[in-house]
């Protein structure tokens, strides 16, 4: 089986975990690209999607959205896993933005959304942050 892993991070974190999900996949047997959204330009190839994104301000970022809407009907047709890591998580009933991941996720075959929590490094952050 050939999985396609992608992820948009802040600051790293979910970078980390997209790895850490590519490499144990890897060593159960499957064949694992791990790309980052913007430079994935075809599903086709791949028999399962991984997709994952940090939570900013309530909503997964800009790169992981534009590759939803970019490949959701491909997504339709293919089963699709994803992740959020942040410090808070994602609301998973607000519908009325549709950078949120939860809106994103009902065009496609979305079989379970994990949340991780995120890394706390002052040093990183923004004052706005």
């Amino acid at each position: 089986m050939h999985i396609l892993v992608t992820a948009s991070s802040k600051h790293g974190a979910t970078d980390e975990v997209a790895d850490a999900i590519a490499k144990r996949l890897e060593a159960a047997g499957f064949t694992v690209d791990r790309v980052a959204p913007a430079d994935v330009t075809t599903v086709e190839p791949y028999d399962a999607v991984i997709v994952g994104s940090a939570v900013y301000i309530l909503q997964w970022m800009p790169e992981a959205h534009d590759f939803m809407e970019r490949f959701k009907d491909d997504l339709r047709d293919k089963p699709v896993w994803a992740f959020s890591v942040g410090m808070n998580g994602v609301p998973k009933h607000s519908e009325q933005d549709g950078n949120r991941v939860g809106p994103l996720l009902t065009h496609v075959n979305c079989r379970e959304l994990r949340t991780f929590p995120g890394r706390y490094k002052p040093e990183l952050l923004s004052l706005r942050e």
